[in-house]
Formats: C-alpha cells, sequence, structure tokens
C-alpha cells in the first residue's frame, strides 16, 4: 500500500510534529504570497508614477512660414525641465521637447546626460523665434542661453533648423500653447 502522509489518513489523529509542520509550512507560504502581494503594489505604484510623471502628452508644433509640424512632447513642471532629453540615446525625426515656462526670462540650457546633439530653438511670449542654438554638444556641461526673455524652448535633432530653414524672427504655432 502506498505511504499516504499522516494528515491525510482517515480517523487517525495526526501527531504534533505533523500539525506543527504543516502550521510552519502554512505560516511560510502566507509569508511569501503577502511578500509577493506587497511587490506587486509597489511595482504596480512605480510604474504608474513613472507614467504619470514622464512628458509624455504629445502635441504637435508648426513652424511659420515653412509650415512644417513636429510631434512634440510638453515638458511644463520644474522636474519635467530638469529632466528634458537627458538619458535619450534617440529622438524620432521630426519631434522634439517643448519647454513651456510661466514668466519669459533669459533661459539656459545645458546638455548634461544628454546623448543626442540638439538644437535649442528659444521663442518668445509672442510666440516668435528669438534665437536658435544649432548642433549642440552630448553631454557638455556648458550652457546655451537665450538672447532675451524667452517663455518657451524647443528642442529638436540637430540640424533640423538648417534643414528646414528655421530662423530667428520667424513664428511658431501649437494647439499646446
Amino acid at each position: 500500500m502506498p505511504q499516504i502522509p499522516l494528515l491525510l489518513k482517515r480517523n487517525l489523529p495526526p501527531s504534533s510534529t505533523t500539525c506543527y509542520k504543516y502550521l510552519q509550512m502554512k505560516k511560510t507560504t502566507d509569508r511569501t504570497i503577502h511578500f509577493l502581494k506587497i511587490a506587486l503594489l509597489i511595482v504596480s505604484l512605480i510604474t504608474i508614477r513613472v507614467l504619470l510623471s514622464n512628458p509624455t502628452s504629445t502635441q504637435q508644433l508648426t513652424f511659420l512660414p515653412q509650415d512644417i509640424t513636429i510631434d512634440i512632447e510638453i515638458a511644463n513642471s520644474p522636474e519635467e525641465h530638469a529632466q528634458g532629453l537627458m538619458q535619450r540615446k534617440s529622438l524620432p525625426e521630426n519631434s522634439g521637447m517643448l519647454f513651456v515656462f510661466e514668466e519669459p526670462h533669459t533661459l539656459s540650457f545645458w546638455m548634461k546626460d544628454t546623448y543626442i546633439p540638439l538644437d535649442i530653438i528659444f521663442i518668445d511670449e509672442n510666440l516668435n523665434i528669438i534665437n536658435i542654438t544649432k548642433n549642440t554638444t552630448p553631454l557638455f556641461e556648458g550652457t546655451y542661453s537665450s538672447e532675451a526673455p524667452a517663455k518657451y524652448v524647443v528642442e529638436v535633432n540637430a540640424g533640423f533648423s538648417e534643414q528646414h530653414n528655421i530662423v530667428p524672427g520667424n513664428p511658431i504655432k501649437s494647439s499646446a500653447l
């Protein structure tokens, strides 16, 4: 006759050792399940936080008079401004990031931890381009600044401004503004 665990035999009282082992095993299993639930909750919360904190709302911005439209991610908060395009290894063609500030002032940007060469386009509160810093150097910790008070900045792939004849004085438009 095959061996049947003591707890499964009918009409026989389990030994106290077997009960103790069963309770210990159940306690360990319960702890493991509890730990896994907490871990899943933490991973879920981190995922939600990352999704909500990343500037992933995509809008469109048009450079006039060329009528060149790009997809833009919008950076509104100081945290989003600080993060910008840092740590990215690429930026899709005809896309960029729009930085929106509450008030116009002289703005300075750097390329710390930014691996992509960029054109940085400074824009005034009337949506006219003030100046463009072309072909920035990746990882450069110096600053690139607006020549006058700016309220917006658009970062695009290096060479975009030259390729599309984007120049200071040209206006922009966007439903995001």
